[in-house]
Order: C-alpha cells, then sequence, then structure tokens
C-alpha cells in the first residue's frame, strides 16, 4: 500500500492518510446548492451553507478501516455531521463513475461497495485523486486478506509467494518427502490456495503425488478399512 502520512489523530491501527479535496470541488458544491435553491424555490437555502459543507468533509484510511464524514443540510439551514466507518475487509469492491456534471468540474463519483449491501457504503465525489484512493484501499484489504490467511506479510510483498522458475514439480514434492501422502495432497492444497501454484500446476503436482507407491499403499489402506 502507498505509504501513509503521519497525523496528529493516528490510532492504535495505525496512522491515517488523509485524502485532499480536489480543486474544483467547492464550485461544484455552489453549483448544487443554487440548482438546490431553484428547485426548491429557495426552501433549502443551501447557498448560504454550502462552505461550511466543503469544510466538514473528510476521507481518511489507515491499516483497517475508511473513515468518511460529511456534513449535510438536516433541516433548512441548520447542518449536521454524519460519519461512516467501513471495515477494509468487509470492502468488495471500489467503483469510479463520472457524469455530465461530475466531468465539468473534472470530478469523480467512488462508490465504495460492502459484503451483503445492495447499496454503496459510502459515495464521495470530493477526492483530489480518486485513483489512488481506490489503489490504497484494495491493497489494504489485500493485506488484511493475506496475513489472515498466513499469507506475505505486509512488508514482504508478492515475492513471498512467488514461484521461481528453478522451483520444478520435482523440487517442491521432494521438500515434503517427510510427509505421507495425504498430507502432501493436503499441504499442496494449502499453498494452491495461498496463491503460490497455478490451477495448472496444482494439478500437475496432485498427479505426481497420486502416482507414487506410497500414495497407493495408503488409498488400499483406506479402502479396505471400509
Amino acid at each position: 500500500m502507498t505509504e501513509m502520512k503521519v497525523f496528529d489523530d493516528d490510532t492504535d491501527n495505525g496512522p491515517w492518510k488523509n485524502y485532499e479535496l480536489a480543486e474544483k470541488f467547492e464550485s461544484y458544491m455552489c453549483c448544487a446548492a443554487v440548482c438546490t435553491c431553484c428547485v426548491t424555490w429557495g426552501i433549502v437555502p443551501q447557498i448560504f451553507t454550502y462552505k461550511e459543507l466543503v469544510k466538514g468533509i473528510r476521507t481518511r484510511v489507515n491499516a483497517d478501516t475508511i473513515e468518511h464524514r460529511e456534513m449535510y443540510t438536516d433541516c433548512c439551514c441548520k447542518l449536521a455531521k454524519k460519519t461512516v466507518t467501513i471495515p477494509l475487509e468487509n470492502v468488495t469492491d471500489v467503483t469510479l463513475t463520472t457524469g455530465c456534471c461530475l466531468d465539468c468540474y473534472g470530478l469523480k463519483s467512488v462508490a465504495v461497495q460492502t459484503a451483503g449491501s445492495p447499496m454503496p457504503e459510502a459515495t464521495i465525489v470530493h477526492l483530489k485523486d480518486p485513483e489512488q484512493f481506490r489503489k490504497d484501499v484494495l491493497a489494504a484489504r489485500k493485506d488484511i486478506r493475506d496475513n489472515r490467511h498466513g499469507g506475505p506479510k505486509r512488508d514482504e510483498g508478492p515475492a513471498a509467494v512467488t514461484m521461481t522458475s528453478a522451483m520444478t514439480a520435482t523440487s517442491v514434492v521432494s521438500s515434503l518427502s517427510t510427509a505421507d501422502p495425504i498430507a502432501k495432497l493436503q499441504r499442496l492444497k494449502e499453498l494452491y490456495k495461498l496463491g503460490v501454484f497455478s490451477r495448472d500446476e496444482y494439478e500437475a503436482l496432485k498427479a505426481r503425488v497420486a502416482a507414487t507407491p506410497d500414495f497407493t499403499s495408503v488409498k488400499q489402506q483406506i479402502m479396505n478399512s471400509f
């Protein structure tokens, strides 16, 4: 994940990375406020509050959480604060979309999708660099899942589970020579789930183990036990 900047509001979960507002976001909010006032005949006078709405927006990410805070008009000119906290392990995708109005101000809408929710947990339009936000979130989510399943640690990188060209099927099976055939198959399956092997490599190694005399003997013993 991209290195996070350290702020005064660090937590036990690591430093937060705060994301800058797009340069034209305030202009976009001004335009939206004018349109809202026109449509509602001035009943919702956001033209007087949009600057406070802009000041109240903040999106930040740490090692395991997205936090999005925004202000909204609760009743006429009364402002309310809303904070959404999303565990990164629940994130299924981060989608970027554009539209006519957003394009005019160089903005993109960022939708944070989570498992079990038909609607986005958060929709963010103020980011200066939405692509970097998406990259950071997905990278942090991958770190969490890798660590949870015993994969590469945060600082080890993908090389920790990548087979080199010199590591042939024979050397892999040889490294498991102390295990019985069933244990070998279980270990190979675990490594496949971690992404060490491709599907073809996994099937080839499984076939090699199944072709050994030891496997045939153990298989026969299992069949005779029933």
